[in-house]
C-alpha cells in the first residue's frame, strides 16, 4: 500500500485536527473498492434476476509521535468516504515494549487477533434474497465485531505468539462485520490470540476468539467462540475456519459454522475456492434447523500501482429458510383446519460479480 506523508502544519489541509507535536509524521492511506454482481435466486415458489452495485471507499488520516521516554503515540481517524461520509473509527495508540494499549473506537481483539483461516473464492461477490451483497451464512466467519467505545490491549510479538484483550462499551457501538443488534447495546469483552510460523520454507497460521456480550438487565450473555489456520506449502495455501455461537439464555451452541479454501498464486494472479457450511438450531421451530451451504471460486489479479482487480462464481443453498407452518381453523369447528401458511423454504442462489479496488 503507498503511502504519502504530510507535515503536523499541513494537517488541516485535510480537515482533520490530531493532538501530536509538530514534528510527527502525518500520514494519508485508503481505498476505493467497486463491485458489480448479478445472481439468479429462486425460493417460496418464486425466482429473481438481479443486477447490483455495491461501493466500499475509506480514507485514513494517521500522526504518528515519540514522547521523550521513548513511547510511540499514533493518532488514528478513519472515515467512511462513500455516501455515509461519517467517522468509522478514531483511536489513540501508545506502544512500547509492553505492547500495545489502544482507546477509542477499533474492532475488538477477536476480529483483530483471531480472524485467521479465512480463504478460497473470494466471497461476499454472491448474490442473495433479491440481489443483496452479503456472505452466505455458510460461509467461515466473520468474527463477531464492533467499533464501540473501550480499550485494547495487544501484547508484543513472541516467538511469533501474539494475544490481545479488549473491552467495549455497548452504549456507543457502531456494529460491522457481522455484529449482532445485541453488540449494538451490550459491554463487549473479547480475547483474540495467533501464532505464525515458518518451517522450511512452508508456513503456519493459528488463530482462536472469544467474544462474550453482556446485554445488561436481565437477559443473559451471548458467547461466540473461533478457531482457523492457514497451511502455506510453497505458492498455494489451505485455510480452514470453524466458528461457535451461543445466544442468549442458551443451552450449547445455537450456530456453528466451518469452512475449507485453498488458494494457489502464480505471480500476480491469485486463484481460490472455497466450501462453507453453517447450521442454525432449531432456527424454524423445535427440532428444526436452518441450514446454509455455499461455494465460490475466484480469481484475483494485482496490476501493480496499487490497483487489483477480482472475480467470483458463487452457488448457494439454504435449507428450511421459513418459519414453521402455522394453521388456522376458520369456521371454528374443531376439526381439520382450513388455511395453513408458511411453511419449510429451501433457497438456491448463485452469482457472479466482479471487483475493482484501489488502495492508496
Amino acid at each position: 500500500r503507498m503511502r504519502k506523508y504530510i507535515s503536523g502544519a499541513a494537517a488541516a489541509v485535510a480537515g482533520v485536527a490530531l493532538a501530536v507535536p509538530s514534528a510527527a509524521e502525518i500520514s494519508i492511506t485508503g481505498g476505493v473498492t467497486e463491485d458489480i454482481g448479478f445472481g439468479s435466486y429462486i425460493g417460496n415458489a418464486k425466482a429473481e434476476d438481479d443486477l447490483h452495485f455495491q461501493t466500499d471507499a475509506e480514507i485514513k488520516f494517521q500522526g504518528t509521535g515519540m514522547t521523550d521516554g521513548g513511547l510511540t503515540v499514533t493518532a488514528t481517524v478513519e472515515m467512511d468516504a462513500d455516501s455515509s461520509g461519517s467517522i468509522d473509527e478514531s483511536n489513540l495508540a501508545i506502544s512500547g515494549a509492553f505492547g500495545k494499549f489502544i482507546l477509542g473506537t477499533e474492532d475488538n481483539a477477536a476480529n483483530m487477533l483471531g480472524n485467521k483461516g479465512i480463504g478460497g473464492g473470494y466471497a461476499g461477490t454472491g448474490y442473495y434474497d433479491g440481489g443483496e451483497n452479503y456472505t452466505p451464512a455458510g460461509s467461515p466467519g466473520p468474527v463477531p465485531n464492533s467499533d464501540a467505545l473501550g480499550i485494547r490491549y495487544i501484547s508484543p510479538a513472541m516467538g511469533g505468539f501474539q494475544a490481545g484483550i479488549s473491552y467495549q462499551v455497548g452504549d456507543n457501538a457502531d456494529p460491522d462485520g457481522g455484529a449482532t443488534n445485541a453488540m449494538n447495546d451490550g459491554n463487549i469483552l473479547a480475547v483474540g490470540a495467533n501464532f505464525t510460523g515458518d518451517f522450511t520454507g512452508n508456513s503456519i497460521t493459528f488463530g482462536a476468539n472469544w467474544v462474550s456480550v453482556d446485554p445488561g438487565g436481565d437477559m443473559d450473555k451471548m458467547q461466540s467462540y473461533g478457531v482457523g489456520v492457514g497451511v502455506g506449502i510453497g505458492a498455494t495455501t489451505l485455510s480452514m475456519r470453524y466458528d461457535m455461537k451461543q445466544d442468549a439464555g442458551g443451552e450449547g451452541m445455537d450456530t456453528t459454522s466451518y469452512g475449507v479454501g485453498i488458494n494457489h498464486s502464480i505471480g500476480a494472479l491469485s486463484l481460490g475456492i472455497g466450501y462453507g457450511q453453517g447450521t442454525d438450531k432449531d432456527a424454524v421451530g423445535d427440532g428444526v434447523d436452518m441450514k446454509n451451504t455455499v461455494i465460490s471460486a475466484g480469481a484475483s489479479y494485482d496490476l501493480g500501482g496499487g490497483v487489483s482487480v477480482a472475480g467470483a462464481i458463487t452457488s448457494g443453498e439454504v435449507k428450511n429458510a421459513g418459519s414453521a407452518e402455522v394453521c388456522t381453523d376458520h369456521d371454528n369447528d374443531s376439526n381439520t383446519p382450513d388455511m395453513c401458511t408458511g411453511g419449510y423454504m429451501d433457497i438456491d442462489d448463485v452469482g457472479v460479480g466482479l471487483r475493482i479496488a484501489l488502495s492508496f
